[in-house]
């Protein structure tokens, strides 16, 4: 007998997360700007923190947590799609763009290790 093939909405539940953008983006961007002392989030946010002022302490208060908040779901997000590898490979990331200035080779390396790491833990979708 032949087997049938899968319903559109079963093929929808087979497939898995990436985290390819997060290593990319929150892994090794992020260690190559701080190696660069570049950090744009600090000038974003400045900007925002201006904005903020004139609404009085509450503002203040805001523009100051904005940015932790931004941190722990993005960091929430990853350990929901990849678990504990998935923080492990943005780790691994953000050390090879640390070490770009050292060497470009070391940091490609690191960068390509992390984002096999960082294929092999998705979680599929449930």
């Amino acid at each position: 007998m032949r087997r049938k093939a899968p319903a559109p909405a079963e093929k929808r539940r087979r497939r898995r997360y990436s985290i390819t953008w997060p290593i990319l983006s929150f892994g090794f961007l992020n260690g190559l700007f701080l190696a660069l002392n570049i950090n744009p989030k600090a000038d974003a946010f400045s900007y925002v923190g201006h904005l903020m002022e004139g609404l009085g302490p509450w503002g203040q208060l805001i523009s100051l947590l904005i940015p932790q908040v931004f941190f722990v779901v993005i960091v929430a997000l990853i350990y929901g799609r990849a678990g504990k590898g998935g923080i492990f490979a943005v780790v691994l990331a953000f050390a090879g763009g640390l070490s770009a200035l050292l060497s470009w080779y070391y940091a490609a390396g690191m960068l390509l290790l992390a984002l096999f790491i960082g294929s092999l833990s998705v979680r599929p979708r449930s």
